[in-house]
């Protein structure tokens, strides 16, 4: 994963090495979504099921950023992501190809 800083000075990029719950393995991330509030439902659009799923966010402090990892590499799932070491923590394997998220904030659904 790639971030940009400084944008409008002098850009600076940084790279985050990501990895999941198989050891050696380079995550294809194909969603994001950051809690921008201690409370809310994160969509989850599960191109393999055809379905979408919503996911309650209680419990996960603002900031807390879910990805999703399609089949592509046969391990599925959606998870939280730590942006310092890379770290993706499964929440659960029951997804068939997550694709899309969203976050929306309690009281705005």
């Amino acid at each position: 994963m790639i971030f940009a800083s400084r944008l409008r000075s002098a850009p600076r990029l940084t790279l985050l090495n990501l990895t999941d719950n198989v050891p050696g393995h380079v995550p294809p991330i194909d969603g994001l979504a950051a809690a921008t509030a201690e409370r809310g439902t994160v969509y989850v659009v599960d191109n393999g099921a055809g379905t979408i799923l919503a996911l309650d966010t209680s419990g996960w402090p603002e900031g807390t950023v879910f990805v999703g990892e399609p089949s592509d590499n046969s391990n599925p799932l959606v998870g939280t992501l730590n942006l310092f070491t890379g770290q993706i923590t499964p929440l659960g394997n029951t997804f068939v190809s997550p694709k899309g998220m969203l976050f929306v904030p309690a009281g705005d659904e």
